[in-house]
């Protein structure tokens, strides 16, 4: 009996990650609709291919932003204009390689509301949004572990990989059984640093629900691991604004365990606490050289997140 327990667990381990994976692929039909329409409504108002950079062909004027150097204002421009300084700005002539990661933790898979979508689809939306984006100016883009793709005929593939099976590769290169990785890389909810190439982007989609001290290490491996990182952090609004009152059962989404709190009113300082802490290590990692912080709740319209995750990859 006993030896056999450990058996039953895992087939029905199995039997929930098969389930899980066959509700995502239902979803990602609906999902591809989404980050089309959000894609095509950016694209409204900028222009698909060009992105700014250090070549020689001149794209656009756009607003002088401050901090910036000013040796990059153009004067004459400027003078002529009533819209204040002006940069110039020339099209880059490289091309970059941004890799997508999502997290595909149970807690992502979660709504406060039927209305909403869940965490986990409404970061997918948003991350396929600008890969798309990026594919139709000339990008690579891939999941992380993935295929790096060219043009827009590869963005249901890098759907696919993104959202439903990203590509699992051994943390050491070697044997499949990554069990020599550190723990909280073996999970679906980090992702492995020793993945982010040199030289490119990686956009991390999540909720960041960790300890902060624990995140804090988590960004610095991928600090280490030399890639520019973008922090797309995705909450439910019910998660930010804890709107519960008396006793209040709660549910671990990743382990079943139920916490029954008697008055949600006592929690609410302290879980507010956590969570300020949890923002101001994305805060502080966001504002590093190369990396941003993009946040983003899921009862907001999801294109200015888009608009705004998409500039900042194409100024790179």
């Amino acid at each position: 009996m006993t030896a056999a327990a450990p058996h039953r667990s895992a087939a029905a381990s199995w039997r929930a990650d098969s389930a899980r994976a066959r509700a995502y692929a239902s979803r990602l039909p609906a999902l591809l609709a989404r980050s089309r329409r959000l894609a095509e409504t950016v694209l409204r108002g900028a222009h698909p291919r060009r992105r700014a950079g250090a070549g020689d062909g001149f794209w656009q004027y756009r607003p002088y932003e401050p901090g910036e150097p000013a040796r990059l204002i153009d004067w004459r421009r400027s003078a002529r204009s009533d819209d204040g300084l002006l940069v110039r700005q020339r099209e880059r002539e490289t091309m970059q390689t941004v890799r997508l990661w999502l997290d595909r933790s149970a807690s992502m898979d979660w709504r406060s509301d039927p209305k909403l979508w869940r965490k986990r689809d409404e970061a997918a939306a948003i991350l396929l949004a600008v890969g798309l984006l990026l594919l139709r100016g000339g990008e690579r883009v891939g999941a992380l572990g993935g295929t790096a793709l060219i043009g827009p005929h590869g963005f249901e593939r890098m759907a696919r990989e993104v959202y439903e099976a990203q590509a699992e590769v051994p943390y050491t290169g070697g044997d499949p059984d990554i069990s020599d990785a550190p723990a909280d890389q073996q999970n679906a909810d980090q992702p492995n640093a020793a993945l982010a190439a040199p030289g490119g982007v990686l956009v991390l989609a999540s909720d960041f629900m960790v300890d902060p001290d624990g995140l804090a290490g988590r960004l610095e491996r991928l600090r280490v691991a030399r890639s520019a990182v973008r922090l797309l952090h995705v909450l439910d609004p019910a998660e930010e604004e804890l709107p519960y009152a008396g006793r209040v059962v709660f549910a671990d989404t990743e382990t079943g365990a139920e916490l029954a709190v008697p008055n949600v009113d006592a929690l609410r300082a302290r879980y507010q606490g956590v969570l300020a802490g949890v923002c101001g290590v994305l805060a502080s990692a966001g504002a590093r050289d190369g990396w941003g912080l993009h946040p983003h709740r899921s009862d907001r319209p999801a294109t200015h997140t888009v608009l705004a995750l998409w500039r900042a990859l194409a100024r790179r």
